[in-house]
């Protein structure tokens, strides 16, 4: 098995190292590991076979230059969808694992304010490239609005404009537009679950947008607006984010920099990788979990990740990865030299 032939050659990496994973766990039947008992299964393997940490937890240990248990491995769940509550929230229960899940707080109470913006500003996400370029139009005629050659102008034109719109008038836009609806979580299951002591909530913005699109008060509104609508329904702090999609593009430096504005410590990505002292703490990468059981115990190998990243530079195009309010003592990396 993969985790015990290589684990020998990275000991020393491996006791500094945290290996993060991602799933969503709703019902997909286009995901092949997504079937409930292929879940279990998994789960159950990652319990018996490695050391499941607090993500938090995880991160500051190598902080702090603290040693890690050999096969550390943090698990994120995104979106916090309701078809997770009914499929995988029962599955990680029953594990009995600790797990981050990302909250996407603008889309939690359904008639709210902050609920019509996330699902128009949606439209900045990855159905943007198809039907959201006719969708933004028809928004723009609505507007009367002059064509911008920039899509990223032209979505935060949009952000600008609907946020002084009355709440009828922002209503009327979106059924102009057949924005769907987003079947979330609400706030008395997620806080229900923040007190059962294995579930950390953390930051995934306000609308599930391209983060590269966004600029100044839009950017600002997905990154500071999310953080002080979770922290105000939990009354618990956030410090981590998840970038939507996960793509490297989208924690570029503006990004970063107002993720730092906001007073977060951490963002996730999805790029491959484990993460070690080296790890920039703004684009720490994460592993696939929804898989097929043999490719899960591939993916969950923190000495085979180690492996293959534990020695490669923290970022080909460094950026700052500095957290708010910090000195130049600790400056790019999770776990400062």
């Amino acid at each position: 098995m993969i985790v015990r032939s290589v684990e020998p050659h990275a000991s020393n990496t491996l006791e500094r190292s945290l290996l993060v994973m991602h799933a969503h766990y709703y019902p997909n039947p286009k995901i092949e590991g997504n079937d409930v008992e292929v879940i279990r299964q998994n789960l159950q393997w990652l319990k018996e076979n490695c050391n499941v940490v607090p993500l938090s937890e995880g991160l500051r240990c190598l902080e702090r230059g603290m040693t890690l248990p050999k096969r550390a491995v943090s698990m994120v769940v995104d979106d916090a969808t309701a078809g997770f509550a009914d499929q995988g929230l029962p599955l990680l229960a029953e594990a009995g694992i600790p797990y981050s899940l990302a909250v996407i707080p603008g889309f939690v109470e359904s008639g709210t304010r902050d609920y019509k913006m996330a699902r128009l500003m949606h439209m900045g996400g990855h159905h943007f490239r198809a039907k959201g370029r006719t969708v933004l139009k028809k928004a723009k005629e609505w507007f009367r609005l002059k064509d911008e050659k920039e899509e990223g102008v032209d979505l935060n034109t949009l952000f600008v404009r609907a946020r002084e719109l009355s709440d009828a008038s922002l209503s009327e836009l979106l059924n102009l537009l057949q924005v769907p609806h987003h079947n979330m979580m609400n706030w008395k299951q997620l806080r229900r679950l923040t007190g059962t002591g294995q579930v950390e909530l953390v930051s995934h913005t306000m609308s599930h947008p391209h983060l590269r699109h966004a600029n100044e008060d839009w950017l600002e509104w997905e990154t500071l607006g999310a953080k002080r609508a979770l922290e105000g329904a939990t009354g618990e702090p956030v410090d981590v984010f998840v970038y939507p999609y996960g793509h490297r593009k989208d924690a570029n430096r503006k990004v970063v920099n107002a993720l730092q504005r906001a007073g977060y410590e951490y963002g996730l990505l999805t790029r491959k990788g484990i993460t070690t002292g080296k790890t920039c703490r703004f684009r720490i990468p994460r592993v696939n979990a929804e898989v097929p059981e043999t490719v899960f115990r591939k993916h969950a190998s923190t000495a085979g990740w180690a492996i293959l990243y534990g020695s490669r530079p923290a970022d080909e195009n460094p950026i700052e990865c500095r957290s708010r309010g910090r000195g130049a003592e600790h400056s790019n990396g999770v776990n400062q030299p």
